[in-house]
């Protein structure tokens, strides 16, 4: 059947692109149609061909796509899909017909899923054979590990085509006399039997065996501590267990720090760990102080950020005036048992501008507000003493004394200088140079420097600290115990 383009269609497409119907005769319109349709029976002649070569029956957009591609004809994109094509016809011409394109929503079509990444190719050689004999590796056909692989597949899918319910494993790590002893020791620690108490605690610090034991602990002291946070009994149980723990010479507790550590800094700076004002928190933070410095000094040079990360805590503790003086305590009572570092550059440089607010926050305070403050106030006062005391010790003995003088806990002793100085008006000598004397024997070791040089050293004065803390300072400088001391280690 002789099928040719009509000439009518040549005058459609001709206004389909800005060209006026009028201006093309009926004879070039015809013209243009006969050869249109000579043109297109050649590509369809070659589509045909790219079909039967490729044993279809039926022709595709592919073999159009090829047909033009050997004329050197740019193809035509958009019709290579799989769904089939509606067309409708133009309500002005009714001739014409187009693929009824749908309007597509940006909003939807930014809630469709990206595809993935395609993976990049990747190129690698191996050995098909050498000296004749095929190597034995995954890449070469036959190989006798790609078989291993295969199977191991296999009965990888066959496991999980049983759908087995895992059993859980702590019945077969820990043994039953083990979980009996824990669950006991839980029992016991939650009891309000003191002796009970002590009995179970005296154990975690000398039993051998509870290596198994100490992620079951661990956990148990962190529930304790979310769950009783006001239970001071409590409390002070869970940080006389951890120490315990750390007492404990047979135990490795390092591994564990990451979550004891919150539980700790918890008891130390937390706003309320009472039910009732009258109880007695500030013994649980100083205890809790005391454990903190023992693991920061047993475990700090291993993990360089330990100290770094609690130190930056405790600071932004104190010098927040909106937390309470009970954190503030805490972070006083923490920076004081770590170190003299952290005391020389973080309590000191800022104690005379907190030493205002404290005396300002007196004005109108409560009763239980004033004990608060009279509470932080001893314990600067103690702490900032001991801190010039042990200085002096520190500047005085050789680097191998230093170490078993902290151990000690010893105060310094009153040199003659000091008693001098403290007589002749409390006037500074200061100067001395910061360093240690290393290995100087008994008969050339200079006399230790007095307190006095330590203050004038330091950003605070004597009569800094006489204002801040009264005259009795003079007897916590000379190493005389105040009364209502709260700070020990």
């Amino acid at each position: 059947m002789d099928v040719t383009l009509p000439s009518k269609m040549v005058k459609n497409v001709a206004e389909s692109v800005g060209v006026s119907s009028d201006r093309v005769e009926d004879d070039v319109a015809s013209r243009i149609a006969q050869d249109a349709t000579y043109r297109l029976r050649e590509v369809i002649t070659d589509a045909i061909k790219f079909m039967q070569h490729s044993k279809r029956h039926k022709l595709t957009t592919d073999d159009m796509e090829a047909a033009f591609r050997i004329r050197n004809v740019k193809g035509i994109y958009g019709h290579h899909g799989e769904e089939d094509k509606k067309f409708v016809q133009v309500p002005t011409m009714n001739d014409m017909f187009v693929l009824d394109e749908k309007d597509i929503d940006f909003k939807d079509l930014s809630k469709i899923p990206l595809p993935e990444i395609p993976l990049e190719p990747d190129f690698f050689a191996h050995w098909l054979a050498v000296e004749g004999v095929q190597p034995d590796i995954v890449q070469n056909p036959g190989s006798t590990v790609q078989e291993a692989q295969t199977e191991k597949k296999e009965k990888k899918k066959k496991l999980f085509a049983q759908s087995l319910p895992a059993q859980p494993l702590v019945d077969h790590v820990v043994p039953k006399e083990l979980q009996l002893y824990y669950e006991r020791a839980v029992e016991s620690l939650t009891s309000a039997d003191d002796g009970i108490v002590n009995a179970v605690i005296e154990s975690l610090q000398s039993e051998p065996g509870l290596h198994q034991l100490l992620p079951y602990f661990v956990q148990f002291f962190k529930d304790q501590v979310v769950q009783k946070l006001t239970n001071l009994p409590r409390l002070v149980t869970v940080i006389r267990s951890i120490r315990a723990l750390f007492d404990n010479k047979y135990l490795n507790v390092e591994p564990y720090l990451d979550q004891i550590m919150p539980v700790v800094l918890t008891c130390l700076v937390g706003k309320k760990l009472c039910s009732s004002p009258e109880e007695d928190h500030w013994a649980l933070r100083t205890m809790t102080g005391n454990l903190l410095g023992l693991i920061l000094n047993r475990f700090g040079k291993r993990h360089i950020s330990i100290i770094p990360r609690v130190t930056k805590t405790l600071f932004h503790a104190f010098m927040d005036v909106k937390k309470p003086l009970t954190t503030h305590f805490g972070a006083f009572t923490g920076l004081f048992c770590i170190g003299q570092s952290p005391v020389r550059t973080l309590i000191l440089p800022n104690l005379k501008p907190y030493m205002k607010v404290l005396e300002k926050s007196r004005q109108g305070a409560s009763e239980e507000k004033k004990r608060e403050i009279e509470r932080v106030h001893t314990l600067l006062k103690n702490g900032v003493c001991r801190f010039f005391r042990e200085e002096g010790i520190a500047r005085a003995k050789p680097s191998t004394e230093v170490r078993a003088a902290a151990v000690a806990g010893g105060g310094g002793g009153v040199s003659s200088g000091e008693a001098a100085a403290k007589q002749g008006g409390g006037e500074g000598q200061g100067g001395g140079e910061k360093m240690e004397i290393e290995d100087a024997s008994p008969s050339t070791t200079a006399p230790p420097p007095t307190t006095l040089e330590m203050i004038a050293e330091s950003p605070l004065t004597h009569d800094d600290l006489v204002e801040m803390f009264g005259p009795a300072v003079d007897e916590a400088l000379l190493g005389v115990s105040a009364v209502g001391s709260s700070y020990t280690i």
